[in-house]
Order: structure tokens, then C-alpha cells, then sequence
């Protein structure tokens, strides 16, 4: 193989092998920490994950979709990603009653 060539399969093959490495991890372990039934407000809420994918029940039920990795929860920028949806269901005084992360079926 003249020398232009396996120099330029190698180069292909390192852009290749360097294009496969797993992206570092984007979530935060404690991202959802700040979640406390009979304390945390709707308001906290939409401030630090912002608007819903959904609200049902006039808007006492709020769910976000959810994704996990290596680094903990995140808001993902696809569905694609998603792995889990957070339900959270408010009072009537728009404070957290419950809150529940269900694992999204196949993923």
C-alpha cells in the first residue's frame, strides 16, 4: 500500500474510533433533589425545569420527560432520549402533593 494512502486509513480510522467514544455524561445526580412534597411550588418547579410535556387535570398533574445517564437525570433536548417521565401531582394550593419517575417502557 503506498505510504499517502495507509496514512490517510489510519487518519479515517482514528477520526472513526474518535467519533465513537461516549459522550461524557450530562445528568446530575441531585438534579431532582430540590422535589419535597408538602414544600416545593409550582412555581419552584416550572423555574428550574420549566414548561411541562403535559398537564392534566386542569394542571394539577404535571409530567416531564426525563433522561438518565451515567452522570444521573437530565432534561433531554430529544423524546428519543427520554428514559423516564417525571409525574408530580400539586394541591389545591399548587404545592407538591407527590411526585412519582417511572421507568419509560423499553427503555
Amino acid at each position: 500500500m503506498p505510504m499517502k494512502l495507509r496514512f490517510a486509513a489510519q487518519m479515517l480510522v482514528s477520526c472513526v474510533a474518535a467519533a465513537c467514544a461516549s459522550a461524557p455524561p450530562m445528568g446530575q445526580r441531585d438534579w431532582l433533589d430540590f422535589l419535597e412534597s408538602g414544600t416545593t411550588t409550582r412555581a419552584v418547579v416550572t423555574d428550574r425545569l420549566g414548561a411541562p410535556d403535559a398537564n392534566f387535570e386542569g394542571g394539577r398533574i404535571l409530567t416531564y420527560w426525563i433522561a438518565a445517564d451515567a452522570g444521573g437525570y437530565y432534561k433531554p433536548r430529544s423524546h428519543d432520549l427520554r428514559t423516564h417521565s417525571l409525574v408530580l401531582v400539586f394541591r389545591q394550593d399548587d404545592v407538591l402533593d407527590r411526585q412519582s419517575l417511572v421507568k419509560v417502557r423499553g427503555k
